[in-house]
């Protein structure tokens, strides 16, 4: 059997969790498919904004099930949080 290398396995992980949040989950807005997917030795970072704490949600999830627990550091900040900030 033949083992991945970590770049490549690290290019898997990143693909399996952006077709996780595939396109054609109309559940997700275009800021939500935009949420940018790191990884580097097994973990998983995620960055960008979404519209909704919903959108964060399901984004984390379904990295979580993809790269495991404890393996997942989110960065995502929801749009309507960040305005309230600002005001």
């Amino acid at each position: 059997m033949k083992t991945l290398t970590s770049s490549a396995a690290v290019l898997c992980l990143v693909i399996a969790v952006s077709a996780g949040l595939s396109l054609a989950d109309k559940r997700l807005s275009m800021a939500a498919h935009n949420v940018k997917i790191i990884s580097r030795y097994g973990a998983v970072t995620l960055k960008g904004a979404v519209k909704t704490d919903e959108e964060k949600k399901a984004i984390e999830d379904k990295a979580t099930e993809l790269a495991g627990a404890g393996k997942v550091t989110s960065e995502i900040a929801v749009a309507h949080h960040m305005q309230q900030e600002e005001s």
